[in-house]
């Protein structure tokens, strides 16, 4: 099965090599040193969410230092594959739809499971590690794993400390999220660890989330405070637990079939572009995330911070979920990230 996967991978990415090539191959302008190139970029929330402000910046950003010979549009909301971002790295792949994406470590898990390996519950506990530890060295871990599936990362940023939002009642244990229905996106992690705080976690595409917290399909949800905001969540969710489980990096990520038949000019801009709007995005995310708070409790929102021993509950309950994937992966991620004290 392993094999005939590979050889239907293969024979994809051949076609999106021919596909595009036309595209790609675009015709130098004699006043530029730069490809002349009309980029289409996928991310899967809407014009309030961090993924397409970042996404609309490196466009702003590409566009400018280019004098408009490079130019991008950024298509909010999943439309360019349906409105499922769980397809955003195979339609990115199979070529002809669009160049480039932002997506989070959640969804190209679908491509490979280590994508998850910076998600394991805990190991983030505020947005200064993550920068010291993921997007620093650790960066480097999940570039090379892109590039050996076919893609060209070009820089990371925060998809946030994620906190817990539902509609029933304020949570400050694990055991408070028993037999609750709680959203998550995908992925082993994020299904194991709100199995061990006792709730049912059920996988749902971002799309639906807003429709199946009013009609309560679904009891609740996680993501970070601009996530809750860019999707209106406070609306019907009025209670939400701090907790910062888990750290999610957004990527913005190209295809490298596409990337590679571009100059090195037109390849070094983009990717000099892009870690400059990578950095805005994870300041503009950290600083942003005060004035949500503090928005949220102002339009009646219940927001229960932590003490020290309820968060330690919440840590001890996933105890056995990071043995589980430490297990599982290695600690080759571990060390490349120069972040050896997981679950400590």
């Amino acid at each position: 099965m392993k094999k005939f996967f590979a050889l239907i991978l293969s024979a994809v990415m051949l076609l999106s090599l021919v596909a595009c090539g036309n595209q790609t191959n675009a015709d130098t302008p004699s006043d530029s040193p730069y490809n002349k190139l009309n980029l289409k970029i996928s991310v899967n929330t809407g014009e309030a969410g961090i993924d397409f402000m970042t996404a609309q910046k490196f466009a702003d950003l590409v566009k400018e230092a280019s004098d408009g010979v490079i130019q991008a549009t950024v298509y909010g909301n999943g439309q360019l594959q349906g409105g499922d971002m769980s397809k955003s790295i195979e339609t990115l792949l199979a070529g002809g739809t669009f160049e480039m994406c932002v997506v989070s470590g959640t969804v190209l898990s679908a491509v490979d499971e280590k994508f998850l390996t910076n998600q394991l519950p805990f190991i983030f506990s505020t947005y200064e590690e993550a920068d010291q530890y993921l997007i620093g060295t650790g960066g480097a871990y999940y570039e090379q794993l892109a590039a050996s599936k076919g893609m060209t990362m070009l820089g990371l940023f925060h998809n946030g400390l994620k906190q817990i939002s539902n509609s029933k009642k304020e949570c400050h244990l694990p055991s408070d999220y028993a037999g609750m229905k709680i959203r998550i996106p995908s992925g082993e992690v994020a299904m194991k660890t709100f199995k061990a705080f006792g709730a049912d976690p059920i996988a749902m595409t971002w799309g639906e989330v807003y429709t199946a917290l009013q009609q309560k399909t679904v009891d609740g949800q996680d993501n970070s405070y601009m996530t809750i905001a860019s999707g209106s969540i406070q609306e019907v969710n009025k209670y939400i637990t701090e907790v910062n489980w888990q750290y999610e990096f957004y990527t913005l990520i190209a295809d490298s079939n596409v990337f590679n038949t571009w100059n090195e000019a037109t390849q070094n801009l983009v990717k000099e572009k892009a870690l400059e709007a990578c950095e805005w995005g994870r300041t503009y995310q950290e600083e942003e995330e005060a004035n949500i708070k503090q928005d949220f409790i102002d339009s009646g929102v219940i927001i229960t911070e932590l003490t020290d021993t309820e968060r330690q509950a919440f840590i001890d309950a996933t105890a056995e979920v990071r043995s589980y994937f430490i297990d599982k992966y290695g600690l080759q991620w571990e060390f490349e990230q120069g972040h050896t004290d997981i679950g400590d």
